[in-house]
C-alpha cells in the first residue's frame, strides 16, 4: 500500500531460486510478496499506470529486459 503524496520504492526481483530472491533483501516481512512464475532467461518487467492517468511518476533504475543467471537474482 501506498500512501498519497510520498515517494514508494518498488523492488521487483526475479530468480531461479527463491532463496536468491531474499539475498541481501532488508523488508519486512509483511511488505514481500513473493510469487511463483514461468521465467525465461531474459525477462522484462515494467511498471506503468493505466492510460490516460496523471497519478503517478514512475522512473527505472535499470533496464526494463535482463538477463536472469541461474545462480542470482535481478533486480
Amino acid at each position: 500500500m501506498m500512501q498519497l503524496g510520498a515517494w514508494t520504492r518498488c523492488i521487483v526481483r526475479l530468480a531461479w531460486d527463491e532463496i536468491l530472491l531474499q539475498e541481501g533483501l532488508k523488508l519486512d516481512e509483511n511488505e514481500k510478496v513473493i510469487e511463483n512464475i514461468r521465467l525465461g532467461k531474459v525477462m522484462e518487467v515494467c511498471i506503468q499506470e493505466t492510460k490516460n492517468e496523471d497519478n503517478f511518476e514512475i522512473f527505472s533504475n535499470s533496464s526494463i529486459e535482463q538477463f536472469i543467471s541461474e545462480d542470482d537474482f535481478t533486480e
